[in-house]
């Protein structure tokens, strides 16, 4: 789940045109009319409509303006978090033993994401997962086989709006192996 929340925070940040909106549509109801003994309800779904999105070519937001806006920096990544060469650390911040750091480069995100995918792993990150949706990247791994381990998750995103700067989200969630 935490999972699935970065990557649409990190699609938010970074402007990517083809972020998806939810038009209000009602509620989901429960037709219970005619039903037979011992036979479930029909749940009835609400439907959902993409919509364009603010942000890209023209709107506001995306990977350029997060990295040309001002840095904030409260903490670097430890010896088991890699960085990409060349990217800098733009944003950092931690909550509790959980932290957020946000790198900038001028890389593509198949560079990047090759990257990640060989040094992780050295870094002592197993269980690599990758996702894709449009042009987004999303790594996720873990430190030991426990359900209660450290987390990892990369998300690699490149601007909308066509420039050649990359976005690199690092989330670190605490655990035990």
């Amino acid at each position: 789940m935490a999972a699935v929340v970065v990557l649409l925070s990190a699609l938010a940040l970074t402007g990517c045109a083809a972020n998806a909106g939810i038009s209000p549509t009602p509620a989901p109801t429960v037709d219970t009319s005619g039903g037979t003994p011992g036979v479930h309800p029909t749940l009835t779904l609400p439907t959902l409509t993409a919509v364009a999105s603010p942000s890209g070519n023209g709107g506001t937001g995306g990977a350029d303006a997060f990295c040309s806006g001002p840095t904030k920096i409260s903490i670097q990544p430890g010896g088991n978090i890699p960085a990409y060469p060349g990217a800098v650390l733009h944003f950092s911040q931690s909550n509790g033993s959980n932290a957020f750091f946000g790198f900038c480069t001028g890389a593509s995100t198949s560079d990047v994401q090759n990257f990640y995918a060989l040094h992780l792993p050295k870094s002592g990150w197993s269980g690599l997962h990758t996702s894709t949706i449009a042009s987004v990247v999303q790594i996720t791994a873990s430190q030991c086989a426990s359900k209660s381990a450290p987390q990892i998750i990369v998300t690699i995103a490149p601007d909308a709006s066509g420039t050649t700067t990359t976005s690199v989200s690092v989330v670190v969630l605490a655990g035990t192996c």
